[in-house]
């Protein structure tokens, strides 16, 4: 079905563009510049323009020339043989992934896997491991899966370096953290996520790790939830230049993009409120009882789901009380107000004539 699909889709874009003239498509990728990447075999244009194996297509369906290549996937250096990619996928920072069965891309030895820069140019920092399938019948990448960390899964038919799926890091090296066990006994075609984040596989497979399972296993973690977030916020510029990590502030308004996500705020557009300031108005002295005792008001943003606000007291801001924040733990101070706008908390502890009371605010979200 999916091969079916994928050729229609190849007729489909001659019927509407007219960009192909030969060749059948087996990848396609949408890229966030809005071009199609195709991947597959002989791509010709009508133009008579070749691209083995790869090719690009602007959003009208003219030719991406940005996306120029010379010889393209190929079996051997120097000739015009032509490869195939079968899987092919665009990393945060545009950077592209391509699997098939080849040994060369553009002249260069390079086997089964590459890393191509946005402009078709062949990544060398990336050295993908020695692809194997000792039954028989070739290597065959089915599937490309980038994550945001910089790792990225690789599913197919071989056994070597693992039993039809592994996890590579940035540089190609093999990702020892994520162990499959003995892996599958058959190809694997797909991969998803479900809403958790855990990684979805599908293939023809009777086992994983030795276990007997359906066509459909779920073998793993995916991307982490703040991972997720980040997808949603940040360009792939912006990821590549740093401004989606959890410590870093993109917007510039002083709250840390781990700290926007808990909130529920955004992380590149300047909040009118800032979670982790309380202004001199916020702070008051209540009387009660004979004894002055230091109140704090914050103004809430939005509130990611989990997520509570917490409060700690100090005299010397080296030891605050409660130690250990929880939800119920109200024994340093009171609740005053918790609404979906503001939380007030009030000491417990009273001022002296010279003593000096401190109040911090925390927003927390237990794992």
């Amino acid at each position: 079905r999916e091969s079916l699909l994928l050729h229609q889709s190849f007729f489909v874009i001659n019927l509407y563009f007219n960009i192909l003239s030969a060749g059948y498509i087996e990848s396609i990728v949408e890229r966030e510049s809005g071009c199609l990447l195709l991947g597959g075999y002989r791509l010709y244009s009508t133009s008579g323009v070749r691209q083995s194996g790869i090719f690009s297509v602007n959003a009208d369906g003219s030719r991406d020339t940005s996306f120029e290549i010379t010889r393209g996937v190929g079996d051997i250096a120097g000739t015009s043989n032509i490869g195939t990619v079968h899987s092919a996928a665009e990393t945060a920072n545009g950077q592209i992934y391509i699997g098939g069965t080849f040994n060369y891309y553009n002249d260069v030895a390079i086997s089964k896997l590459a890393r191509l820069n946005a402009d078709s140019t062949l990544d060398t920092s990336f050295t993908p491991p020695a692809f194997d399938y000792s039954p028989g019948g070739g290597v065959r990448i089915n599937f490309i899966y980038p994550q945001v960390d910089g790792k990225v899964i690789i599913g197919g038919r071989f056994d070597s370096p693992e039993n039809h799926i592994v996890r590579l890091n940035s540089d190609g090296s093999v990702d020892e953290t994520f162990d499959p066990g003995a892996g599958f006994d058959r190809s694997i075609t797909d991969l998803s996520e479900d809403a958790n984040g855990a990684v979805l596989v599908s293939g023809i497979h009777f086992h994983y790790d030795g276990v007997d399972q359906n066509d459909l296993t779920k073998i793993a973690p995916g991307i982490s939830e703040y991972d997720r977030w980040a997808i949603q916020q940040f360009t792939a510029a912006q990821v590549a230049v740093g401004l989606a990590a959890a410590d870093a502030d993109a917007d510039g308004d002083g709250v840390p993009n781990a700290a926007e996500r808990s909130l529920g705020t955004s992380g590149v557009a300047v909040n009118s409120v800032n979670a982790f300031s309380v202004d001199a108005e916020n702070l008051e002295v209540i009387e009660e009882g004979g004894n002055n005792y230091l109140q704090a008001t914050i103004e809430k943003g939005g509130q990611a789901e989990g997520v509570w606000y917490a409060a700690q007291f100090s005299s010397d801001l080296v030891t605050w009380e409660p130690a250990t924040p929880t939800p119920v733990d109200f024994t340093a101070y009171d609740v005053i107000t918790d609404s979906s706008f503001s939380f007030t908390v009030r000491d417990k502890t009273p001022m002296g004539s010279t003593e000096k009371r401190f109040a911090r605010i925390l927003i927390l979200q237990p794992h």
